[in-house]
C-alpha cells in the first residue's frame, strides 16, 4: 500500500467519525430541545460538543491546507520563483508595517491622537502595547498592499495604452 493510499484511507475514517459524532451530537440536541428552552442544562453539553467538534474540524482541514501548501511549494521550488519572491516581498512589508511603521507604546499613540483616546489610568478596554501594534501593523499593511494593488493596476493599463 502506498503513502497516498494510506492517507486517503486514514482521511475517510477521520471524515466518517466526525460524520458520525456529528450526527449523534445533532440528534441528541433535536430530541432533548425544549421549545421554551427550561432543559438549557441537558443540552448545553451536546451544544458544547459540537461547537469543539466544529473547532476540531476546522483546525484539521487548515493544518491539512497548509501543510500540503508547503509541501506542494518545497517540492516545485523550481517552478515556484514568483510565488516565493511574492511570499518574502509580503514577508518584508508586514515587517516594515509591524516593526518600523506602528507605535509600540502607548503612552505615544496618547500624546499622538492629543490624550483623548485613553483615560488616565492608561487603560482602555484592555488595549495593551501588543494589540495596539499589532492592529496599527495590520492597519499599515493593508495600506501599504492596497498602494501596491493600485499601483500595478496602473502601470499594467499604461502597458496596455502604449503597447
Amino acid at each position: 500500500m502506498g503513502a497516498a493510499k494510506g492517507i486517503n484511507i486514514g482521511a475517510n475514517v477521520v471524515k466518517f467519525a466526525f460524520a458520525i459524532v456529528g450526527v449523534i451530537l445533532a440528534a441528541l440536541i433535536m430530541f432533548k430541545w425544549d421549545t421554551k428552552l427550561e432543559n438549557e442544562s441537558d443540552i448545553l453539553p451536546f451544544l458544547d460538543g459540537s461547537y469543539w467538534m466544529s473547532l476540531a474540524g476546522l483546525v484539521i482541514c487548515t493544518v491539512v491546507a497548509v501543510l500540503f501548501g508547503l509541501f506542494q511549494f518545497i517540492t516545485k521550488i523550481g517552478k515556484n520563483k514568483g510565488g516565493l519572491i511574492g511570499l518574502i516581498a509580503f514577508v518584508v512589508i508586514l515587517a516594515v508595517s509591524f516593526g518600523f511603521m506602528s507605535k509600540t507604546d502607548i503612552l505615544d499613540y496618547r500624546n499622538i491622537r492629543g490624550g483623548k483616546f485613553l483615560d488616565a489610568d492608561l487603560q482602555y478596554n484592555g488595549l495593551t502595547d501588543f494589540w495596539l501594534t499589532f492592529s496599527e501593523g495590520g492597519i499599515y499593511a493593508v495600506y501599504i498592499l492596497v498602494a501596491i494593488a493600485v499601483l500595478v493596476a496602473v502601470v499594467a493599463e499604461v502597458s496596455k495604452i502604449v503597447k
